[in-house]
């Protein structure tokens, strides 16, 4: 089987395009596929989800269900920012502000697709059918637009609100990053750094009737916060205790005292890590055990004052109480010293204490992580880390560090640039989960989770515990946050669309008028004139006249205060005499050649034809320059160029442009800010309009509805930085101008969007994604229900009040063989290309989709695996159709396999209607793994028992070996007549009907079998419709018996061969009689002669007086030695035949060297071995060259076969 010949027959065929037109009965199932980030080529993870959609998305199409297939991108975010920023050897976000923001944005939108191509290749190479050319962006402008809709849905609902939280920040990346996208990737690192216990003097501790000297003691884990402390805290129900050290008395909590001294662990102080001198901690320890200190509960400590570690000018002038002891509920006497350092701007219980106690919240780092002014001299500048080391020095100097220690804990980082992340207090843009929360959680029960196991577990307690969402991001490449404030009254407005945008942008009051020239000669001609130097030749017509006095007489109403003009002959003449007409003076004509036609002149005088015929296509023009000329981009930035200017300096007037029909139509199209897509499109719609060839005829006016957009360059619509932040907006209150915030949105908001933004909704397609709202079906790796799942689900609730999708499957995480992390730099696994050209993709496909990893468990990816699926799976059902293949053109093309009584035949139609059942039922239930495994045991049994055992039934019409040599009659006894054709029909149907079953899950071995068969009426097995099973209840009982039955005769056989194995004979050789104590099966002829046939016994008793299961008579007679004999010549025979290529029914000359012996025994049989080695004769020879050997147990023969 030729995988990618079958590739090639679904492309060449369009079969995917057929499995999406043909009829749908069953209706719409609506498939989300969430768009994956387009940096890197696929890996297996990425392969895995999408076997897992193909899965499903073929089975429903064959339920008879329409299935659309649309592959998205995701396009904006850190993944393309850092590919960028590496590239062009980028640091910092100051970096990128220095290049610009506009060509950083751009080449990032130019590096989007670049693995696009490689992508393509990875997914139609697993199988996987999907609308790949027809993807939607999240960088394109309709979607984008429905994302503004629906964050100005949650605005209006009073979800959306700016506030100031402790959050996970990359100063790499210099933006706050949301615990889910950490959490999501694994992005926590295993560290050991260095943990100091601080003394922090009571301040005139003799007003709180203490010792001289009192110090409190607090352990962390980041010194570099220290300057940033405004606080201690302790828990008011804690025990803490005064401890005599030397000149120093300690505050400490009791339960710690001990540990301080004695414990090991990295958590705590610890004699092994500790840098106090011996002489020191002896002190110490002494003084902890003898001391008679007072003891008294976190609650008699609030209000204590101590000493700033650091004096903060910013502090001091905020005019906040700080540096005392404050309450908090968190503290507890697991670790450190039962007392935690406040620094309120870099922990969200900090954070939440500052906000309790009014404590002074002062940023001491900038966006990168250095020290900023406001922080203490002498680490202003250095990064946060460097700094720490000089606190660290400096606190020690002055006596102030107790201890210090390794501490090797778990810690987060940047899932893109693999900074180590902090946590600081930011002021973002947040969504209210806790206002949706309950709806959230009363919507999960409504999905089906696959496995069941998310559902009441790991994703309800993620949306029991998660936190408003932080949707705003301090970067570039992602859509702007449509929030504007006005600079004047302070208003903050969320813009939902660009139709608002525009009515909310700043006018010049101008209004536009276009007109193309009166009739030319050039147009009666029909000839091109480009040129400025040749329009003089090609002066208006009389019919030219006559247009522009009709058009004018539309015109008078206006009242036009200004006339601009393209200086071409016939346009200049059309501008004059509108001015004429209209009274107005040569002061209020400009002739401006940005106006003019397109500079094609190469063409000048040629005929439409030959400038048309200069392209391949429409859109080509827009690219393609003429022969030194311009191309329609060329054209339309003069002319967007112009009539922005225009708008900049001009303002309440109305303006009359006369032009020529190319410049007019990137007029429209700059107005519009459409692509070229866009603007062909748009021609083509006035021209149907029109019912004419032209976008607007000769003489004619039309009104220009202008208003500036954000626009790149090209003068296309853009919503990216930095052209959002070019357009004026007004405060409709006050008039004042307003400013956008800075920020951009998370991508996860985008991805979560993708639902209803790629269809533009509610701008276009309103009743198709209404239909298509809630999703049948989606499916992405455990970690996504952090992230996709999650956001999906919100959005959904939040917009819709409806969950988001109805199903969905989470699978697990692929590993290395060692159980790493699969990494390219690391070369640990193997390139899935390289593996589905060996093993194939089914292979790989089948390895994935009954794995563990299906239900969410992670696995170890094995290529032996992979091989060995191949080998007992793919192989076995591909060799198993081979064996029919060889004898299908023997069919007779009207037996029909229900109709066989055959024991053989009925037990296998029964398998086959119990394994449509496992299938059918499992991949209702989203199940691969039950859907999938019982393939492997059906496979193994049609192969290794029915069709083995079939063969003699299909090779010999009907007749069965019997090999008696004590009968006058040896030859092969009838055993049904017809029995032939019914081996082969239950074969057709059964391998027809199997090729349906795995199509979804093994599609090239599908398509494969049921091509060879023949027996299905498309053109493709995906274009069938599912099998179906037997509910019949006469039927399934009947099936069940005769399963129960057969599984009996297999364990019978099984035991029967162990007692071959036992005694050392092999299977070929006859025995007598086999007894059996079980007496299910004493009156089923049928079943007695297959359980013959198998272990080669000619007698079956049944007697339940025996000992064991069964009883093996494993005497061999003289007779049943030479009948063994036989049996093992005839295969090698047979075998020769295989080895030779040859056809069943062809027959041969058989050349034989022999010894007396064994001729004489071939002499005796020989009847018997014509027949079943299709002898035409059989020839006996004192030397045969080139024979090859044969042996049995009592001679040896060198034969040759000639065809």
């Amino acid at each position: 089987m030729d995988e990618k010949e079958i590739l090639k027959f679904w492309k060449e065929n369009k079969i995917f395009d057929k499995s999406l037109a043909k009829d749908s009965p069953s209706g719409e199932f609506v498939f989300y596929d969430g768009p994956p980030f387009a940096t890197g080529l696929p890996h297996y993870g990425s392969l895995l989800a999408s076997i897992a959609k193909d899965v499903f998305c073929r089975y429903k199409t064959m339920r008879g269900f329409h299935v659309k297939r649309r592959w998205g991108w995701d396009c904006h975010g850190l993944p393309i920012e850092n590919m960028i920023e590496k590239r062009l050897g980028l640091k910092s976000k100051k970096d990128i502000e220095e290049m610009g923001v506009e060509k950083f944005n751009e080449t990032c939108r130019s590096a989007v697709l670049e693995t696009a191509g490689a992508w393509k290749e990875y997914i139609e190479r697993v199988g996987r059918w999907v609308e790949f050319d027809n993807a939607y962006m999240t960088m394109d402008n309709s979607f984008m637009e429905s994302v503004w809709w629906a964050l100005k849905q949650m605005w209006d609902k009073e979800l959306i609100y700016e506030g100031r939280k402790v959050l996970m920040y990359c100063p790499r990346c210099e933006t706050p990053l949301a615990k889910a996208e950490v959490a999501m990737d694994n992005s926590y690192k295993t560290i050991t750094e260095e943990a100091v216990t601080v003394k922090f003097k009571v301040k005139n501790p003799e007003k709180n009737n203490l010792p001289d000297n009192t110090c409190i003691l607090a352990w962390t884990t980041t010194p570099w916060t220290l300057p940033s402390n405004v606080a201690l805290a302790v828990n008011k129900d804690i025990d803490y205790q005064l401890v005599k050290q030397g000149e120093e008395t300690l505050i400490l909590a009791k339960d710690r005292t001990v540990y301080l001294g004695l414990s090991d662990s990295p958590q705590h102080l610890s004699k092994k890590s500790s840098d106090l001198v011996a002489s020191q901690r002896q002190t110490f320890l002494r003084d902890v055990a003898a001391s008679s200190a007072g003891e008294f509960k976190g609650k008699d400590l609030v209000g204590l004052e101590y000493e700033p570690l650091y004096e903060i000018p910013a502090v001091k002038s905020s005019g906040k109480k700080s540096h005392y002891v404050v309450l908090a509920d968190f503290v507890n006497t697991e670790g450190g010293t039962g007392i935690v350092h406040i620094a309120p701007m870099h922990g969200e219980d900090d954070y939440n204490v500052g906000v309790q106690y009014n404590l002074p919240t002062i940023p001491l780092l900038d966006s990168s992580g250095h020290f900023n002014k406001e922080a203490p001299e002498f680490i202003q500048g250095f990064y946060l880390k460097k700094g720490e080391k000089y606190v660290k020095e400096d606190l020690e100097k002055r006596g102030l560090i107790f201890a210090k220690q390794s501490h090797t804990h778990s810690y987060p980082h940047c899932h893109r640039c693999e900074t180590p992340l902090y946590y600081s207090a930011l002021s973002s843009w947040f969504i209210n989960i806790q206002k949706v929360k309950n709806r959230l959680i009363q919507l999960n029960e409504k999905i089906n989770w696959q496995p069941e196991h998310l559902k009441h577990g790991r994703f309800l307690n993620i949306v029991k515990d998660a936190p408003d969402w932080n949707i705003s991001r301090n970067r570039y490449w992602a859509s702007p946050l449509p929030i504007w404030k006005c600079q004047k009254c302070k208003k903050t407005e969320m813009i939902g669309s660009v139709e608002e945008l525009k009515k909310k942008t700043k006018k010049s009051g101008n209004k536009y008028f276009v007109m193309r020239h009166g009739e030319g000669t050039h147009n009666v001609k029909d000839v091109l004139n480009f040129s400025f130097e040749s329009s003089h030749k090609y002066p208006l017509t009389e019919n030219g006249r006559k247009q522009i006095l009709e058009s004018i007489k539309e015109l008078k109403e206006e009242k036009i205060d200004l006339i601009f003009y393209s200086d071409l002959l016939r346009t200049k003449e059309t501008a004059f005499l509108v001015a004429e007409k209209l009274g107005l003076s040569a002061e209020n004509l400009t002739a401006d050649k940005s106006l003019r036609e397109l500079d094609a002149s190469f063409f000048d005088g040629k005929k439409i034809k030959d400038y048309k015929s200069y392209f391949n296509e429409k859109e080509e023009e827009f690219y393609k320059n003429s022969p030194h000329g311009e191309n329609l981009n060329d054209l339309k930035k003069r002319i967007g160029d112009f009539i922005y200017g225009l708008d900049k300096k001009l303002n309440d007037k109305k303006i009359l442009i006369v032009s020529h029909a190319g410049p007019i139509w990137m007029m429209f199209s700059v107005a519009g800010g459409l692509n070229e897509k866009e603007s062909i499109v748009l021609r083509n719609k006035i021209r149907t309009k029109n019912n004419d060839n032209e976008i607007i005829k000769t003489g004619e006016v039309k009104k220009l509805d202008f208003c500036p957009l954000p626009h790149n360059k090209n003068f296309t619509l853009d919503l990216h930085r930095p052209y959002i932040d070019e357009v004026d907006i007004v405060c409709d209150d006050c008039g004042g101008e307003m400013k956008r915030t800075p920020e951009v949105l998370d991508g996860w908001f985008e991805s979560g969007a993708m639902p209803f933004a790629e269809y533009h909704y509610p701008f276009e397609n309103k009743e198709k994604f209404e239909k298509r709202f809630p999703g049948d079906f989606v499916a992405e790796y455990i970690a996504q229900t952090r992230t996709w799942f999650y956001y999906t689900h919100a959005i959904a609730s939040i917009l819709f009040g409806d969950i988001g999708f109805k199903n969905v499957i989470s699978t697990g995480n692929i590993l290395a063989e060692d159980g790493s992390k699969m990494s390219k730099s690391k070369g640990n696994y193997t390139d899935p290309m390289l593996n589905m050209d060996k093993f194939g993709a089914d292979a790989i496909r089948y390895y994935l989709m009954a794995s563990p990893i299906m239900q969410a468990e992670d696995v170890k990816f094995s290529d032996n695996e992979i091989k060995e699926i191949h080998g007992k799976i793919i192989n076995i059902l591909w060799n198993t159709f081979k064996f029919y293949d060889l004898y299908k053109q023997e069919y007779d093309g009207k037996t029909v396999a229900s109709d066989s009584d055959n024991a053989l035949d009925l037990w296998i139609l029964a398998r086959l209607n119990q394994l449509i059942g496992d299938v059918t039922d499992n991949l209702e239930k989203y199940d691969t793994v039950k859907a999938s495994r019982p393939i492997k045991d059906f496979a193994s049994d049609f192969s290794t028992w029915y069709v083995r055992r079939s063969r003699e039934r299909v090779k010999t019409d009907g007749a069965e070996p019997t090999y008696d040599v004590g009968s006058q009659n040896r030859h092969r006894k009838s055993v049904q007549v017809g029995d032939k054709q019914f081996a082969l029909a239950t074969m057709r149907y059964v391998l027809n009907e199997l090729s349906k079953l795995i199509a979804p899950v093994m599609p090239f071995l599908a398509e494969a079998i049921y091509g060879g068969v023949g027996a299905g009426e498309k053109e493709s097995v995906h274009l069938e419709s599912w099998t179906e099973f037997s509910l019949n209840e006469k039927i399934k009982m009947k099936n069940e018996k005769l399963l129960e039955e057969m599984e009996e005769v297999r364990k019978i056989v099984s035991l029967g061969l162990e007692a071959r194995a036992k005694s050392g004979i092999k299977v070929r050789q006859p025995l007598q009689k086999l007894k059996i104590k079980n007496l299910k099966l004493k009156n089923n002829e049928d079943l007695i002669k297959l359980i013959k046939y198998e272990l080669n016994v000619k007698e079956i008793i049944f007697d339940d007086k025996i000992s064991g299961e069964v009883e093996l008579d494993t005497e061999i007679t003289p007779r049943l030695k030479e009948e063994g004999e036989l049996r093992e010549l005839i295969r090698g025979l047979q075998d020769l035949r295989k080895k030779a290529g040859l056809n069943p029914g062809q027959k041969i000359i058989l050349r034989v060297q022999a010894e007396n012996q064994a001729r004489e025994f071939m002499e005796k049989f020989s009847s018997e071995i014509k027949k079943s080695a299709g002898l035409e004769k059989l020839e006996f020879n004192a030397s045969v060259e080139d024979g090859q050997e044969i042996s049995t147990d009592g001679f040896v023969v060198k034969a040759k076969i000639e065809a």
